[in-house]
This record gives structure tokens, sequence and C-alpha cells, in this order.
């Protein structure tokens, strides 16, 4: 669970990394969306 921008029980390394990870997929998902977005035009 986040908490102020780290995750808990996470080191610095790792909390980087998972933050990292997240952009990646919430640019994937809007992507996604985009893409179903104008395949319905």
């Amino acid at each position: 669970m986040r908490n102020g921008g780290f995750y808990n029980g996470m080191t610095m390394g790792a909390c980087t990394r998972q933050g990292a990870l997240d952009q990646i997929a919430m640019t994937q998902r809007r992507l996604e969306e985009v893409a179903r977005a104008i395949g319905t035009r």
C-alpha cells in the first residue's frame, strides 16, 4: 500500500522501481483506452 509517495515495507530502490512500473502500467492503460476509442469510429 502506498503511504505518502512510498510503499510500506519497501526499500528506496524497490519503491522507485515500483513507482516506475506503476507509471508504465498507467500509460499502457491510457494507450489501450485511446486505441479502443479510435477503433469505435
